[in-house]
């Protein structure tokens, strides 16, 4: 029941489109956070902690996107790969309370927008 496809066709392109945006955003975020490194700071030499945070900024991009490509047939795993990822910014907004609206309502509002199209087509598997 899990692996089932999408029968919404606009419900799955919404999803898709709005995953890869906010893949895009991601990317570009890591990309403005290495290249901040670059210009002439602490980490420029390319040393262990300036590898540890280009990493780190680079990890949750690469999750969101292999969500993305598991959700892209099977919207299942695009809901649990989108909603894990809001609970994980959640988590990593820490005291920062003002950023957690910014931070967690995109990705869980494409989790969601992708939970929708997996119980709409469970749904219709069973007819």
């Amino acid at each position: 029941m899990l692996n089932v496809s999408w029968s919404n066709q606009t419900l799955a392109w919404v999803s898709r489109l709005l995953g890869l945006a906010y893949s895009a955003l991601n990317a570009w975020g890591w990309w403005d956070e290495s290249q901040a490194r670059l210009d002439g700071g602490a980490g420029a030499n390319h040393d262990f902690f300036y590898q540890w945070a280009v990493f780190t900024h680079l990890l949750p991009l690469f999750l969101i996107v292999l969500g993305l490509i598991f959700g892209w047939r099977q919207p299942f795993y695009g809901a649990l790969a989108f909603i894990l990822f809001a609970g994980l910014q959640a988590l990593s907004v820490d005291t920062e309370f003002a950023y957690i609206a910014l931070v967690v309502l995109p990705p869980l509002a494409i989790g969601g927008l992708f939970t929708a199209g997996w119980l709409s087509s469970r749904g219709r598997e069973k007819d």
